[in-house]
C-alpha cells in the first residue's frame, strides 16, 4: 500500500510541530510508561554502551536519551517541537538537546557511534535508515569500537 505523501510539506509539517506542542505534557504522563518499555531492546540493537556518542531523533520526553545516559553514553538528541525539547532538557539535563527537524538534522558525517529513534521514525520520512546512517561512524555498533 502506496504511503500518502502531503503536497504541502511545510504546512503538515507546522500542523505537527503544534499538535506535539500542545500536547507534550499529556503524552509524557499517558505514552511516557509505553515508550519506556521498548527502551532496552531498542539500545541494545544500536549496540549502545558507556562511552558511546548517541544521538536520539525525535527524542519526545527523552525516555530513551535518559536510559543511554545511564549506560555511560555520551547523549545528544533531537526534536522539532519546542515543548518537547524542554522536557527532554529537565529530564536529561546532561545531554545536549537542540530544537530540530528529523529531516535536517544539524550534525555533520561520522559524528556519532549509533543513531536512535523511538516512536518519531515517521518524522523521518525521506531519509529513514541511509540518511541517518550518515551521521554513524564507520563502525556500526559501539560494540565494535
Amino acid at each position: 500500500m502506496p504511503i500518502q505523501v502531503s503536497n504541502e510539506p511545510d504546512a503538515f509539517r507546522d500542523f505537527e510541530r503544534s499538535g506535539w506542542n500542545a500536547v507534550s505534557e499529556g503524552y509524557e504522563a499517558v505514552f511516557g510508561p509505553l515508550t519506556a518499555q521498548s527502551v532496552d531492546v531498542t539500545l541494545d540493537a544500536a549496540g549502545v554502551i558507556g562511552g558511546c556518542d548517541v544521538l536520539d531523533v525525535c527524542t519526545g520526553h527523552g525516555v530513551l536519551a535518559l536510559a543511554a545516559t545511564e549506560r555511560g553514553a555520551r547523549v545528544s538528541a533531537v526534536d522539532f517541537s519546542e515543548a518537547m525539547v524542554a522536557a527532554a532538557r529537565r529530564n536529561v539535563p546532561s545531554m545536549d538537546c537542540r530544537k530540530a527537524d528529523a529531516q535536517y538534522l544539524p550534525y555533520p558525517n561520522n559524528t556519532f557511534d549509533a543513531v536512535v529513534c523511538g516512536y518519531g521514525i515517521g518524522e523521518a520520512r525521506g531519509h529513514g535508515r541511509h540518511g541517518h546512517s550518515r551521521m554513524c561512524r564507520t563502525s556500526p555498533t559501539c560494540r565494535e569500537r
